[in-house]
């Protein structure tokens, strides 16, 4: 019984297995054999690309002994697929579709970087040209592409798209829309084409792609020019744009780790291989695509077309030193303006104020003047002009001092304020002279009791060193629109009322009364 159960178990491990074999493999189980496949990104006609890279196949099938590696020349869209479907091991493509596998299939690192032999030179980087027509004299710069009709390979060809773009966006100039964009496919000389029959004024090409035309008789001396030429050293052909790794060579998550280390190791040491054109092809230790990735995160092309979500946290943690030198500085900057405001509102505040008294100034008291009378005419109100001077205010200066004459101002002033109601304005004329405008006041009778209260309080004994003072004031009263229509009427008329107060004594308050017509025999008797 032990014998048959273990039987039993061996066939049915047995069956699991050949029932994970396509899980394992899917292009192994669908053709029948266990080769690999290495997929090749199509810059040429598949007949051309076969010629160029069956060296590489025939090589790996040496080095790995008992399995047959075989190639598919394949254009950008179809890697993708097939690359989704576990068809290829490996593949041979262009820098921006690594990346973009890479983000999307999880690919590890690449294993190893094609270097391309130009007349005897190894070339470990890529870029790309812009061409034109050698008779488009309207177009000589980056800028002069703007609106311009645009042909390029295809989206994802980093020597044939992005890398211009790049440049374009490098530059600070706006990339072209979808509706100036014709992508021509695979191979380039397509583009080169487009533009030399004028169905579009510019070429994005691989650099290389013009002097192999050239080379091979497809294309005039002369026929074209290149914008934003670059003449980079050691580095055969014109470009237009930045230097970039060439083709990854990519291991695909399915395979074994022990065959990835194989086939790196048989690349890194494989010989210079012919590629059927007179030039050579080899690897080369992996290179940095960083660059490649960031160029494309920038310009926001596939994958990194979509908006990730992106928390507080987040920007947090990858801004957190930005966001603390810009608080810092908005601090620094807020402060600054409010010191200056505050420093802008001292310096406005001492030109309209009375540096002794802090109260209004004649200027700023004309000002207001001018306003509160325009309302009042507006609205029919009454004002009340009050013209305040001390009495002997003279004498206290000669026997105690300005300086205790000061005090004697602005202890009045004080006072001053509190007789009259918050919506009246107080103001220091000049000397021992101040002025009181009363708004809104019923009549006269209205605007005499301000004036007895301000009388009053200005009897209080002020106090100096080393002495108290009792003063008086004598108060002149005209009203608005009775006795005037401005300040200067209004002004007059308190002023005369006062006068004719002080003739008769001070220390009183008097309203402005006009003097009474004179009688015409009064008149014939006059001197």
């Amino acid at each position: 019984m032990s014998a048959i159960r273990h039987a039993i178990a061996a066939l049915m491990m047995a069956l699991s297995a050949l029932w994970l074999l396509p899980a394992m493999h899917p292009a192994a189980a669908a053709s029948g054999d266990t080769g690999l496949t290495i997929g090749v990104v199509k810059n040429h006609s598949p007949d051309v690309m076969l010629r160029q890279m069956q060296t590489l196949a025939d090589y790996l099938s040496a080095g790995l002994g008992d399995t047959r590696v075989s190639l598919r020349v394949m254009d950008l869209d179809e890697i993708d697929a097939a690359s989704a479907r576990h068809q290829l091991d490996f593949l041979l493509t262009s820098p921006s579709q690594y990346v973009q596998l890479k983000r999307r299939n999880g690919l590890s690192g690449a294993l190893a970087t094609l270097v391309a032999g130009e007349g005897g030179k190894p070339l470990s980087a890529i870029a790309g040209a812009i061409v034109v027509r050698a008779d488009r004299n309207d177009i000589r710069t980056l800028a002069d592409l703007a609106t311009r009709r645009i042909a390029a390979a295809a989206p994802q060809s980093l020597g044939g798209y992005q890398a211009q773009l790049w440049a374009l966006h490098d530059a600070g100039l706006p990339l072209p829309n979808a509706g100036q964009i014709e992508f021509a496919g695979l191979p380039q000389d397509r583009v080169v084409d487009l533009v030399l029959r004028g169905k579009a004024d510019a070429g994005f090409v691989l650099g290389g792609i013009v002097e192999e035309m050239l080379r091979n008789g497809r294309l005039e001396p002369d026929a074209l020019k290149f914008i934003n030429a670059q003449a980079l050293p050691d580095y055969p052909y014109t470009v237009s744009t930045y230097l970039y790794p060439q083709a990854p060579f990519v291991v695909l998550p399915h395979v074994s780790e022990s065959l990835s280390r194989r086939v790196a190791a048989l690349l890194l040491s494989m010989p210079a291989q012919p590629d059927g054109s007179g030039n050579h092809y080899a690897f080369t230790i992996p290179a940095d695509y960083a660059g490649v990735e960031e160029i494309m995160r920038e310009l926001r092309l596939p994958p990194f077309d979509t908006m990730p979500r992106f928390g507080l946290h987040d920007v947090w943690h990858q801004y957190q030193w930005e966001m603390l030198a810009a608080s810092s500085a908005a601090l620094v900057i807020a402060t600054l303006v409010l010191l200056l405001l505050l420093r802008n509102r001292e310096i406005r505040y001492m030109a309209q104020h009375d540096a002794l008294t802090g109260l209004a100034n004649r200027a700023l008291f004309t000002d207001l003047v001018a306003s509160t009378i325009a309302a009042a005419r507006r609205d029919h109100g009454v004002l009340a002009l009050l013209l305040i001077d001390l009495d002997h205010f003279k004498s206290i200066n000669d026997t105690l001092g300005h300086a205790a004459g000061d005090v004697v101002l602005a202890q009045f002033a004080s006072r001053l304020r509190s007789a009259i109601r918050e919506s009246d304005t107080a103001a220091r004329i000049g000397g021992d002279e101040f002025m009181v405008l009363l708004r809104n006041v019923h009549d006269a009778a209205d605007a005499l009791r301000v004036a007895e209260k301000i009388r009053a309080v200005s009897k209080q004994p002020l106090v100096t060193e080393p002495q108290t003072v009792t003063i008086s004031v004598s108060i002149g009263v005209a009203l608005y629109p009775e006795h005037g229509s401005g300040l200067e009427d209004l002004s007059r008329r308190a002023d005369e009322a006062m006068y004719q107060m002080k003739t008769a004594g001070r220390d009183a308050v008097a309203l402005y009364r006009p003097a009474p017509p004179q009688k015409p025999a009064d008149a014939a008797s006059a001197p």
